[in-house]
């Protein structure tokens, strides 16, 4: 298996980064997509790894087992050490409530991360209801999983929305 040196790290990491807004180091690498955000991806001693983890490891120190790495500027694709924390799921998720980016209430496009308005889903749901297109042409169309139109379809979501 391929070793990497901290120094090699530290260059692979500066190479795949522009400095952005805030500061962010914006990862312009491979990219996975999690829960609906996009995190830089890295391969690292034959493995891929989320950037912003390689990244805490590499100039800020160990991750303890069973925790994340977390972003003070809520940008995903960034890895600059000076914007990430080490926290539980717990804090992970009030940093996100206290900053307005969350709540169980919001429905919809009131959603901070929603991809879809009333409009498209309305329009979803008919195009479902005439069988005129496959699901996989309109998860593409609408930018959504094939999963989010079954959810639609089955009214597990955006259930607030008339049908």
């Amino acid at each position: 298996m391929p070793s990497s040196t901290p120094a090699q790290i530290v260059e692979k990491i500066k190479s795949r980064i522009i400095v952005g807004a805030g500061g962010c180091w914006e990862w312009t690498g491979e990219k996975t997509s999690m829960d609906g955000f996009k995190y830089g991806r890295i391969g690292i001693m034959g493995k891929k790894r989320l950037a912003h983890r390689v990244s805490y490891e590499t100039f800020i120190g160990a991750i303890p087992d069973g925790m994340n790495v977390c972003h003070r500027c809520d940008n995903p694709p960034c890895v600059n050490p000076s914007h990430l924390f080490i926290g539980t799921d717990a804090d992970n998720m009030g940093d996100r409530k206290a900053k307005g980016r969350y709540s169980n209430q919001e429905k919809g496009e009131a959603r901070y991360n929603a991809k879809l308005n009333a409009a498209s889903v309305v329009e979803i749901r008919r195009r479902l209801a005439e069988r005129s297109q496959p699901i996989l042409h309109m998860a593409r169309e609408f930018g959504v999983s094939r999963m989010a139109i079954y959810m639609i379809k089955d009214n597990r979501r955006w259930k607030h929305v008339a049908q």
